[in-house]
């Protein structure tokens, strides 16, 4: 295997060990040892592998990375990314787009009534009125990087541990912002987002391997200097470079295939295109904090932003009055059939799906996982099947279940099945089934599996779940880990990390790349079918309209199409990977004295289609796990 010294184009030139040249036939990657037959020592650390919160890293400059622009602003400014996501849309990117873009954010925290449609349930949930997101944030601020309250880079994430088995995409990679505030230590006052950009498989119909410039790319940071991997890192989330032989950033070839760059950073890539990817945000502006979600979407709107942050349910955050018997409370506002239909479909979901997710312990990738746990070396930062319990637990719901928000403090916190003394649903049902699906650890409890549940939501994972059981018996209890630093993964106040990504979820996100990486990836003259293919071949036998599967092909851009020729108009839609001048452009031409009316068709219309492609994306299972986390 060829190895190539590459530069990235700013001030600090360093040198990388990538694979640039020919296929890799049989062969493991450079950053794994293969110290026997079946027995390997990973050559990549946990930082910067698989994170990166240093400060030498997120608060270097573009002077120091030689990019354009003013050179005291931060390199991974909140202002660069979403100036990058406007971009990639094809649309202004200047301050005020900026801010009317973020605006669209601010303005989902208020005049909703408190309440929102479920269009899949089919019944209103509960959305509350947060005026004090909308009145002590403003867009301007947030933008400023040089202000008192601006948002601030706090980590980047390498999620590879995410992609699914068909290898459409590599997972998500992302970026922390936290708000800048005078006093950090002031408990209220708070709010964090979170990027969370799906990275499509540059060749997704190399399968597996098509993912392996992407990994190599992590695995590489740990040989460099911090101002080498910020050099790297604003190369690859905003200009899509992994590594490149003789300046040519255009394309390299990779066993014969050519693979074109794109950047992390993309509206495409945070649900715009009906893949992965969302932005997250916890919000502390009040003393219920809340956990709320948007994808990154094309409104069509004439008069007003072209992009926008449109708010969507809460993933793997069922409703929790859905846990209780009684859900006469929900019918308020509602009709009560819709609630009751919904209730009866969640208590069948509990048994037939939702608890079999929650005991991954009988799975084939679970017990996979744990068999060859001790092929690896892994140095510093050991996996136990502790630790790869707490990383497989999930709910995996329908999104019909879900809620628009996920509350973790206040009056109301969504617990499963508290406060405690309300009937919780089937509690006799859930305890056989937790006792009967262990997985080598029977005769858990509905308490038990309750717990698992509250962990596997945004809130519980945070907060609520911290030292509760998640698994009884067999030895010592499994509890969910401590979080500390006031509820939340990162501090905004010094950037360290909580205990539970330190000690439970980053060694094993390092374990799984670590299998990626020694594993023998195969290319051929003559591709076989990919597991996508498969997939989409096994769907359309079921009658599913394969064109809503996920794939970097961006779907969007044919639906799109159709609807314009269905009202006699033609357009480019094809996105364009790194231009100015991407779909937005072409369709607002195209759209050019549509009623207005036919644009909200064309906006409902592919609002749809990116759900029903994100529900089948959910629905596939993870390439190293059977059920993925969707946080």
């Amino acid at each position: 295997m060829a190895i190539t010294a590459y530069r990235v184009p700013c001030a600090t030139a360093f040198v990388v060990l990538v694979a640039t040249a020919g296929p890799l036939v049989g062969q493991i990657s450079e950053f794994c040892t293969a110290d026997g037959d079946e027995s390997f020592t990973l050559g990549f650390d946990v930082k910067p592998s698989m994170v990166v919160h240093s400060d030498a890293v997120l608060d270097s400059t573009r002077g120091d990375l030689g990019l354009d622009g003013d050179a005291t602003e931060r390199a991974f400014s909140f202002s660069r990314t979403i100036a990058t996501i406007l971009e990639t849309g094809g649309v202004a990117s200047d301050a005020a787009a900026q801010e009317a873009f973020v605006q669209t954010m601010l303005d989902s925290f208020v005049g909703n009534g408190g309440k929102k449609l479920n269009t899949e349930a089919g019944i209103f949930m509960p959305f509350d009125e947060r005026p004090e997101e909308q009145a002590e944030l403003t867009a301007a601020q947030m933008l400023d990087d040089a202000g008192s309250r601006t948002m601030v880079p706090l980590a980047m994430f390498n999620r590879f541990d995410l992609a699914p088995e068909t290898w459409s995409h590599c997972g998500e990679h992302r970026i922390v912002y936290g708000l800048k505030r005078p006093e950090p230590n002031t408990l209220l006052d708070r709010f964090l987002l979170i990027f969370e950009a799906m990275v499509p498989n540059p060749a997704p119909e190399q399968g597996e391997r098509g993912c392996r410039r992407v990994t190599e790319f992590w695995a590489g940071l740990s040989g460099m200097s911090e101002a080498e991997q910020a050099a790297a890192l604003s190369g690859f989330y905003y200009d899509g470079i992994t590594g490149h032989a003789d300046g040519d950033l255009a394309a390299f070839e990779s066993g014969g295939t050519k693979i074109e760059p794109s950047p992390v950073v993309n509206f495409r890539n945070y649900g715009g295109d009906g893949n992965r990817g969302q932005v997250r945000a916890n919000a502390f502006m009040r003393p219920e904090w809340q956990l709320r979600e948007w994808l990154t979407q094309l409104t069509f709107d004439e008069a007003g932003p072209p992009l926008a942050f449109v708010s969507v349910t809460v993933k793997d955050n069922p409703l929790v009055e859905l846990y209780k018997d009684d859900v006469s409370a929900l019918e308020i506002g509602n009709v009560p059939a819709a609630v009751d239909l919904l209730h009866a479909q969640f208590v069948q979901a509990l048994g037939v799906q939702i608890v079999p997710n929650l005991m991954p312990e009988g799975g084939q990738k679970h017990t996979l996982l744990n068999d060859e746990l001790g092929n690896y070396d892994l140095g510093a930062t050991p996996v136990t099947e502790t630790e790869i319990l707490l990383n497989t637990i999930a709910l995996g719901n329908a999104d019909k279940f879900n809620e628009f928000q996920s509350t973790s403090s206040g009056l109301a916190v969504d617990i499963p099945g508290q406060p405690l003394g309300e009937a919780v649903v089937q509690r006799q049902i859930l305890d056989a089934l937790g006792g009967a699906i262990g997985g080598g650890f029977p005769g858990q409890t509905g308490a038990v599996l309750l717990n698992r549940a509250g962990a596997a939501s945004c809130q519980g994972c945070h907060e609520t779940s911290v030292g509760t059981t998640i698994r009884a018996g067999g030895g010592d209890d499994v509890v969910w880990p401590a979080v500390a630093g006031r509820f939340v993964h990162v501090s905004e106040a010094d950037r360290s990390l909580s205990p539970a990504l330190e000690n439970a979820f980053l060694p094993f996100r390092r374990y799984v790349m670590g299998r990626h990486l020694c594993t023998e990836l195969q290319a051929t003259e003559d591709p076989v079918p990919t597991a996508l293919e498969d997939y989409k071949m096994m769907l359309s036998e079921r009658g599913v309209d394969v064109r809503s599967v996920a794939t970097s092909e961006r779907y969007v851009s044919e639906v799109i199409g159709t609807y314009l020729s269905s009202v006699g108009r033609q357009a480019r839609t094809t996105f364009d990977d790194g231009q100015s001048s991407g779909v937005a452009v072409a369709v607002n031409e195209a759209m050019s004295g549509l009623s207005r009316s036919q644009r909200e068709t064309l906006r409902l219309t592919v609002a749809r289609a990116i759900d029903a492609a994100r529900a089948i994306e959910r629905q596939t299972s993870g390439a190293f796990v059977e059920t993925r986390r969707p946080h």
